[in-house]
């Protein structure tokens, strides 16, 4: 399901560290970019009450974006709050401006997860540097043998 074993250490490391850096999840339309986020929240045990799901496609405007602040400054319930902004790509040029502002005005207490489908045409990619994860489609036979892998090691 990875584009490459390091990409798969690189997401083991997190969860074993227990920290999710920002990250901007690029790939095509449903091959589980979006999954990934919600399966690290998972593993890392979030509490639901510091995750704000945002879709950018339909909350394109900057308003938007201001309305998180209450969200993001009020204390965790664990160590950080966490925005997943999905397919970020559609955000407004100047949306994409006051993100990039936010996400390093609040670092130190907000943790960000952008998907998008296409990073070229947006912005964000510069405030992420190093942290973005390219996804490419799924073969269905790769598919089931990772589910078979999940339910061996699950021992179903």
């Amino acid at each position: 399901m990875w584009v490459n074993d390091a990409q798969k250490a690189q997401v083991e490391g997190w969860i074993a560290d227990r920290n999710i850096p920002n990250l901007l999840l690029s790939g095509g339309p449903g091959i589980g970019k979006t999954t990934l986020a919600k399966c690290l929240f998972h593993e890392l045990n979030v509490d639901d009450m510091d995750i704000k799901y945002i879709n950018a496609s339909n909350e394109t405007k900057i308003e938007n974006l201001r309305s998180l602040m209450g969200f993001i400054e009020t204390m965790p319930m664990g160590e950080f709050r966490y925005v997943l902004l999905d397919e970020a790509d559609y955000l407004s040029h100047n949306s994409q401006a006051m993100l990039r502002n936010m996400m390093e005005e609040y670092s130190n207490i907000c943790r960000w997860i952008l998907t998008c489908n296409y990073p070229e045409q947006g912005d964000t990619s510069a405030a992420f540097q190093d942290a973005g994860i390219p996804y490419r489609a799924l073969r269905p036979r790769a598919v089931r043998r990772a589910h078979r892998h999940d339910l061996d090691r699950r021992g179903h």
